[in-house]
């Protein structure tokens, strides 16, 4: 009875045996070869991945602009069996490869990638060009940097290796409505995305004629102006700097305007007051040289009366009135200036 039990159960592991070894994995496909970005060679450190249909298969980094080589060997893997023919794709610094290759079990291949993107720096002198459309690969060990015209500077970083897409950073031309008694300094369209990443943008302004206390970064919701908290202000350089994990809306810094101050003179007569004026004429003499320079008022000191009979005779002739101090035939500054330094009160 015992035996009937024993031949069913070997049948059940002969059949169970091809679904075992169909999950076997197979052998790696091994690649190597050259990456260039648009820019240049790859720099060190840099992710290589390959994928299959969105999965990946192996990874590796970059080196001497290069892939694969010893000892940094890089093999895309097949763990199920199943990868043979498929087309691979790879990408480096989170940037697509224009190359792919299909798998084949056991193959080694060299194969040189192009990446449609940069690294590094990415600049456009000309700030009304603006720059669009881009893709910046980014590492823990290699920061992004976008630069447009002399006044903005973005520093894109990561803790691992990544991609960051720049679909605009452009000089803002648009007419918002700046926040209640401001004045806009600065503004720029900003939108780059990525994974993972910080964003720091350092704008640079112009602060003629503003409270320096009140230049602040604002970002646009759409509807109002809202401030950006915190950022840094470098007075000597005329800089503020702030940091976002992801930008898509315009960007700006707006500062309240020094408020205008203006000058009240105000006309004191002298003794014996003003008098009825009247008279018009009546011939009145040249004065002679008072004792006391800056002496318009014969009292031998030189204060606010003087300054009074200044004002009072101010761009007219000299000769016939004593305001005319340097006797050099007008009331004006020149007088003004001998008031001052002998004033005496």
């Amino acid at each position: 009875m015992k035996k009937s039990y024993i031949i069913p159960l070997i049948v059940g592991l002969i059949f169970a045996i091809p679904s075992i070894t169909s999950a076997a994995p197979g052998i790696p496909h091994q690649f190597y070869g050259t990456i260039t970005f648009t820019n240049g060679d790859a720099p060190d450190g840099f992710t290589v991945k390959a994928n299959i249909d969105g999965e990946e298969i192996g990874s590796g980094t970059t080196s001497d602009g290069t892939y694969g080589y010893n000892p940094n060997i890089f093999f895309a893997t097949d763990p199920d069996g199943t990868n043979a023919d498929e087309t691979i794709e790879f990408s480096v610094g989170g940037i697509e490869a224009e190359e792919g290759e299909v798998f084949e079990n056991g193959g080694w291949t060299e194969l040189n990638l192009t990446i449609h993107g940069t690294f590094g720096t990415l600049s456009e002198s000309d700030e009304d060009e603006g720059i669009t459309s881009s893709s910046i690969a980014v590492s823990e060990d290699q920061s992004a940097i976008i630069e447009l015209g002399e006044n903005i500077d973005i520093t894109i970083s990561a803790t691992s290796t990544t991609s960051a897409t720049i679909t605009e950073v452009s000089k803002l031309t648009d007419n918002q409505s700046p926040p209640a008694g401001t004045i806009k300094l600065a503004g720029y369209e900003i939108n780059i995305t990525g994974t993972d990443i910080t964003i720091s943008v350092a704008m640079t302004h112009n602060d003629t004629g503003i409270e320096e206390g009140t230049i602040k970064p604002y970002m646009y919701n759409g509807s109002s102006w809202v401030e950006i908290s915190p950022f840094t202000i470098n007075t000597n350089t005329n800089t503020v700097t702030f940091e976002i994990n992801s930008a898509e809306t315009p960007y700006a810094l707006f500062g309240e305007p020094i408020p205008s101050t203006s000058e009240v003179v105000v006309i004191v007569a002298g003794p014996g007051g003003g008098g009825g004026g009247g008279g018009g004429g009546g011939g009145v003499g040249p004065r002679p040289t008072p004792s006391t320079a800056g002496d318009a008022t014969g009292d031998n000191q030189v204060n606010i009366f003087d300054f009074n009979t200044l004002m009072v005779n101010w761009g007219s002739g000299g000769g016939a009135t004593s305001a005319d101090l340097d006797r050099n035939g007008t009331v004006n500054i020149f007088d003004f200036n001998i008031l001052m330094v002998n004033w005496s009160q």
